[in-house]
């Protein structure tokens, strides 16, 4: 990148008049040559089109429940208890689709627990559950511009995301782990209405596949709308044939509301609801969820956070159960990219569920954990 750079820079210097090093006409160039327009400065190189991005990960929590072999029932990604883990390292390359570069793509690729976790209910080869999200971009010139991504790609669903350092809180909701996919594979294709109004449409292979379990292709629609610029609101319907060999639509509803009460307090809500007729009439799941995040200095913040899930026939965590959770979370900013979170989480089940020193099963688990995590981007 360098190099380029100083080449631009010396290709510059050259072509303007009046500098030592400008070039001058020959005494036989001509009148024409002479006042020939000077060429343009040199456009900006592919290279620097494209941004890389990186993150590193890891935690420790403490369970009162002191559960046998140290399992956090009901979370992902800080599933464990009593030793200090690696949670995630990603590594990105994006070159977005713009007006200015009509085409593009993103690669992340992803190592640890978290990496094996989201990658787990994968039906294609091992190595893809490393792949988090790859898929080219096109910008077709209609409109506004419509931006066409076709791939593997998170799923539009949700108020929280993979990576920690762009969440509120360390451990992720309920919601996040039980009730919506991870990822999809597919096309989906992007075009702004207004400035204050986006809409998307997905043809996808379904939840958590890229690999299809069955020939029934699922449908997706997001509608983002803001109406200020402190107001987001986005809606998502992901509907299709999601069980092996069995008949029947999964339709999941997901809403998100962000609103940016002051630059220095924010509130999110969550809700989802789910509802798949190939496991029965009426069998599905369904929760809320609400977090407030506030910025006491520039480098301590504090984010609450509270949710119910309701899994009235198991369909989703395995046992039928009501859960309400409920998070406090303090994260303190050490340098650019770098930060600490200190979190105390109580998540509570309507039968015995989460597993006890002695093997009775209890209703109730508290948790106590640090995390570190840090991210860089090359710009």
């Amino acid at each position: 990148m360098t190099h380029v750079f100083a080449i631009g820079v010396i290709a510059v210097v050259l072509m303007v008049p009046g500098t030592a090093l400008a070039q001058q006409p020959t005494a036989d160039s001509g009148d024409a040559a002479a006042q020939a327009p000077l060429p343009a400065p040199p456009r900006s190189s592919f290279l620097d089109s494209i941004t890389v991005y990186g993150i590193g990960d890891v935690y420790m929590t403490a369970n009162a429940n002191r559960p046998p072999g140290g399992d956090n029932l009901l979370r992902n990604f800080d599933t464990q208890s009593g030793e200090l883990r690696l949670n995630y390292v990603e590594m990105a390359i994006e070159r977005k689709a713009s007006a200015e570069q009509l085409a593009g793509f993103r690669v992340d690729l992803g190592a640890g627990p978290t990496a094996r976790l989201v990658g787990a209910p994968e039906p294609g080869p091992d190595p893809l559950r490393y792949l988090q999200q790859a898929y080219v971009s096109v910008r077709a010139p209609i409109g506004s511009g419509l931006t066409i991504d076709a791939g593997k790609f998170v799923t539009p669903a949700g108020a929280e995301v993979i990576e920690t350092q762009d969440n509120w809180n360390y451990s992720r909701s309920v919601l996040f782990a039980w009730a919506i996919p991870y990822y999809h594979a597919g096309v989906r294709a992007s075009y702004a209405i207004s400035d204050k109004v986006t809409a998307t449409g997905f043809v996808l292979n379904g939840w958590n596949n890229v690999k299809d379990n069955n020939s029934s292709k699922s449908l997706a629609a997001q509608v983002a709308f803001a109406p200020t610029s402190r107001v987001g609101i986005a809606g998502v319907w992901i509907g299709g044939a999601e069980q092996t060999g069995v008949t029947g639509w999964r339709n999941l509803f997901d809403a998100v509301v962000n609103v940016a009460i002051t630059p220095r307090l924010k509130l999110q809500l969550n809700a989802d609801l789910a509802r798949d007729k190939a496991l029965g009439p009426g069998v599905g799941w369904h929760g809320v969820s609400a977090a407030v995040r506030v910025e006491m200095t520039p480098a301590w913040t504090i984010a609450p956070r509270v949710e119910w899930f309701s899994d009235p026939q198991g369909a989703s965590t395995g046992i039928a159960h009501d859960v309400t959770e409920a998070t406090i979370t303090v994260q303190r900013a050490i340098a650019a990219g770098l930060a600490a979170r200190a979190e105390y989480r109580v998540d509570h089940s309507t039968t015995p569920f989460f597993p006890a020193r002695g093997g009775r099963p209890t209703p109730w688990q508290q948790t106590l954990g640090v995390g570190l995590y840090y991210g860089w981007a090359s710009r």
